[in-house]
């Protein structure tokens, strides 16, 4: 009970229509100010890139291949992101949270990022440093001018999220709210729309199976907002990715039941025009977890599916549902029951093509697909314990997470993959 008792739970009162702060340095306020700020060399403005450099008649028929180089992060990093003419990496170090910016994911620039604040009482007689301890970095959203990161900070039985913006121009900053958004639970995926950040917030739970989430949207004039994704079904849910495309969001999870060994059973999808009111739509078909949901140029969606005795490519289309094709050669991916996906599941752009990458216990296997829609197998991926991919140009990073042997810092290695004809 000391988790309960040492941490400051955040209000649940209702929070008045948010007001953005004009002044040009943020300091943490109640809800999130969506005021631009001048460019600076720290984090010049980004620029959207191009889906695809070439057209599709000229994209190559085999699989996209790849140079590796490596590099260290001593950190061990949570988020990873391309966000504009950059790789954005965000996590934990010795000192706390912390985030490194790339180019090419070669050279990266380390950026201080301040610790969390008010998450533990000061009487408790914890440690100063516990809510910075036990807070994680996450996923790594961009809205007009500002990119955030919403992750959760969790200490015996007290969960609840965290977040941080980093607006152009400007350092990063603690997100300091009473909102009920930030009152418990866990964060487990997040987009952004025109004018929406989307967050899918799990419920505190010991097991996986006593889950239940629910979607919450932040815009500048109403703050943080609570949807419901369990209208159309009684059951606990478990979302665990969304994404946004120019046609709206599309979510993916599970309807939990039973117990833990048994809670992933009914695949489910939702749909949603505006991230607030969700419908859930046809079932996907897929027999494991999908991992790796990410939007097509044309509004559709793609996703990967892990499943007992192979992967699958997914496309989903509002018009006709999911469709899926086998990925050759994945019936020997080890899969993870009862839980979330936990290892490297990505689907990227590199090269102008749609690669997939899929880890395994010594490695990863990465798939592309071609301008037809085949799937074609690639080359493996070097590493172990690989987790978080992304992919800016004809550059891929992919990160291995280095467990200490001494119980120290965790760090990470960064493969760079450079497409090859």
């Amino acid at each position: 009970m000391l988790g309960s008792l040492a941490i400051i739970a955040a209000s649940c009162a209702s929070q008045p229509a948010a007001t953005p702060n004009p002044t040009p340095t943020p300091a943490p306020t109640d809800t999130i100010p969506a005021t631009a700020f001048p460019t600076a060399s720290i984090a010049p403005t980004p620029t959207q890139l191009a889906a695809s450099a070439t057209p599709a008649p000229s994209i190559p028929s085999g699989p996209v291949g790849f140079s590796w180089t490596t590099v260290a992060l001593q950190a061990e990093i949570q988020a990873l992101t391309a966000d504009g003419s950059r790789f954005v990496a965000a996590g934990t170090s010795a000192g706390g949270q912390v985030a490194f910016t790339s180019p090419d994911g070669s050279a990266w620039t380390q950026i201080a990022v301040p610790p969390p604040t008010g998450l533990v009482d000061p009487s408790s007689g914890l440690p100063p440093n516990t809510g910075a301890s036990y807070s994680r970095m996450g996923p790594l959203v961009r809205l007009d001018t500002t990119l955030y990161s919403f992750g959760t900070f969790s200490f015996m039985d007290a969960m609840r999220p965290v977040g941080w913006r980093w607006t152009d121009g400007a350092a990063w900053a603690f997100i300091t709210s009473t909102n009920p958004f930030f009152s418990s639970g866990t964060v487990f995926d997040a987009a952004s729309g025109d004018d929406a950040i989307i967050v899918m917030r799990g419920a505190p739970a010991l097991r996986w199976s006593d889950t239940d989430t629910t979607s919450w949207s932040w815009r500048s004039g109403s703050s943080w907002v609570s949807g419901d994704l369990s209208a159309n079904d009684a059951d606990r849910v478990a979302a665990t990715e969304v994404a946004s495309s120019t046609d709206g969001f599309l979510a993916t999870g599970n309807v939990l039941t039973g117990d833990d060994a048994a809670a992933l059973t009914v695949p489910v999808t939702w749909s949603s025009p505006d991230g607030d009111a969700w419908t859930q739509v046809a079932p996907s078909g897929w027999a494991g977890q999908v991992c790796a949901l990410e939007a097509d140029p044309d509004g559709s969606f793609m996703a990967v599916s892990v499943e007992p005795n192979r992967a699958a490519g997914w496309t989903w289309n509002a018009g006709y549902g999911w469709q899926s094709t086998t990925l050759p050669g994945s019936g020997g991916i080890p899969t993870t029951q009862g839980n979330p996906f936990a290892g490297l599941c990505a689907m990227v752009r590199a090269g102008g093509r749609v690669v997939a990458l899929i880890g395994y216990p010594s490695g990863a296997m990465s798939w592309t697909r071609d301008s037809t829609g085949t799937w074609l197998a690639g080359p493996s991926i070097p590493g172990s314990n690989l987790g978080l991919a992304a992919a800016l140009g004809d550059r891929v990073v992919v990160l291995e997470s280095v467990i200490s042997p001494t119980g120290g810092q965790n760090t990470t290695i960064a493969h760079v993959g450079t497409v090859t004809p």
